[in-house]
């Protein structure tokens, strides 16, 4: 009877968050469905399931040429979890968790929002604006990463904060941080900034301060300790932020002493490269036209600290603008903080106005994020309101059937579209690397990406005239080799 009660109290949320759950779907599981998954990182996460929901460890030979603990390379503790939902979900497990966490996350916004303003259209405009944040349909257009997860679920941490829950709230950040290893340094903002809003509460001040202590040592001990332990190099291998110099502390001095100049670098193509021009821009653009209302809180702008500066600092310029996971941290602040704004207005007409306002801007940058002049495999991902995303360009039935040729034990090389669909394996590798494999599985049509068109084609060409390999399936959209055995 209470769980009845509950669910008529909360009947439109539960509304909106599952007609959500269906766009979502519609955009990730039809991907997955249609090919447009990629090795990396699907295939490798879904590659690790297998062997986590067999209590042993990763070796990356999914991407990488030498046997290396994937815990080496993101600290990800996440997929040791999900990995028994591979018997219930196969290769969509991993997209499966993610929608579920964002829909979490997202009745997280609604009970905070509602927690401080019980009436009115709030809470329902909080939702919407979450569910509809750009950086959340660009994360769902490209496979699944567990930052994704990790982010969306901060709201719980919030609601448990206003609400008392410590235990709870401690559960939540330590579930933040074990997602993967720069979580954690996000979490020292945030608790920071939650310090700062429960100031006058000892209690709340006592547990705030022991999170931040926490996330600094975490930080501490997986990127200095345990990740080099776990490496071949004996280094952590993700500092690519080379502007700022050649390690964190080399980056902190930098920021510190140069701050003008490390402000300058957030707008600025520091890549060398013009085609990379205007895309920071794109991003300001963006998340300022559907976050304008934070300048009034800027305690929130605090706790984006470390998301905008991993992200534009980066040596990759593909991190820097709108698409991918890269910005999914900002959809929980920028939600939360938002409607922390606009509740603490004192007209109550402009409040109104402003919540619906605020999720009309949301839906609109997203759309405008949807319709960008993309490549075509882009358009095809993202644009699941178009009758293109659900056909693929080329007969997929003719690559259903040769999965289905390929035994499930076996040792399998694929490209990267395909790679998700195999990864759930012991052996699955990215083409061209091949080591044991016992099946190749290419697609002529598709990207050749490693490699570069015409270095596809003379290996594949290599593989048709060698007799160490039988050629079995011969398709315009796919082709199937098999190793000879002696």
């Amino acid at each position: 009877m209470e769980l009845k009660t509950r669910l008529q109290n909360n009947k439109w949320a539960i509304t909106i968050i599952f007609s959500f759950g269906i766009i979502y779907s519609l955009i990730s599981l039809v991907n997955h469905y249609n090919l447009r998954t990629f090795a990396l990182d699907l295939g490798l996460y879904t590659n690790a399931l297998y062997d986590y929901a067999r209590f042993r460890f990763n070796d990356s030979l999914a991407f990488k040429d030498v046997p290396e603990n994937l815990l080496a390379d993101h600290f990800d503790l996440y997929l040791p979890l999900f990995s028994p939902l591979t018997y219930l979900f196969g290769t969509y497990t991993l997209l499966i968790v993610q929608i579920a966490a964002i829909l979490l996350g997202a009745f997280g916004v609604y009970k905070l929002v509602k927690l401080w303003s019980p009436t009115g259209c709030f809470k329902y405009a909080a939702l919407v604006y979450f569910l509809s944040y750009y950086s959340i349909f660009s994360a769902l257009s490209f496979d699944y990463h567990s930052n994704v997860v990790g982010a969306v679920v901060l709201p719980w941490l919030f609601y448990f904060a206003y609400t008392g829950q410590w235990l709870k709230a401690w559960f939540v950040l330590i579930f933040i941080c074990i997602g993967k290893e720069n979580m954690s340094i996000w979490m020292l903002f945030v608790t920071l900034g939650l310090l700062f809003q429960f100031r006058k509460n000892k209690v709340a001040r006592l547990h705030l301060m022991g999170m931040g202590v926490f996330s600094m040592i975490y930080t501490i001990l997986i990127l200095g300790i345990v990740m080099p332990a776990f490496a071949s190099t004996g280094k952590y291998p993700h500092f690519q932020y080379a502007v700022l110099g050649d390690s964190y502390k080399d980056a902190l001095l930098y920021v510190i002493t140069y701050p003008f100049e490390s402000a300058e670098l957030l707008f600025s193509n520091h890549s060398g490269d013009i085609k990379y021009d205007g895309i920071k821009t794109s991003f300001w653009k963006f998340t300022l036209l559907s976050g304008l209302l934070l300048i009034r809180k800027p305690v929130y702008l605090f706790m984006l600290i470390p998301i905008i500066g991993q992200k534009l600092f980066h040596n990759n310029p593909s991190m820097w603008g709108v698409f991918s996971q890269y910005s999914i941290e900002l959809a929980p602040i920028m939600a939360i903080g938002t409607y922390d704004v606009i509740r603490g207005m004192k007209n109550d007409k402009w409040k109104n106005v402003l919540a619906i306002l605020m999720v009309l801007l949301s839906i609109v940058v997203t759309g405008r994020l949807l319709d960008m002049k993309k490549d075509s495999l882009m358009d095809l991902r993202f644009q699941f309101y178009k009758k293109k995303h659900y056909v693929k360009e080329y007969d997929l039935n003719d690559v259903k059937k040769a999965l289905l040729i390929i035994p499930k034990d076996a040792h399998v090389s694929s490209q990267s579209h395909i790679l998700p669909q195999i990864a759930l394996r012991d052996k699955a590798y990215y083409f061209p690397t091949v080591l044991d494999a016992e099946y190749i599985i290419v697609s002529p049509v598709e990207s050749s990406w490693p490699l570069k068109r015409e270095e596809f084609i003379k290996q594949i060409d290599e593989l048709r005239a060698s007799p160490s390999w039988d050629l079995i399936v011969d398709t315009p959209s796919v082709l199937v080799f098999k190793r000879v055995v002696d």
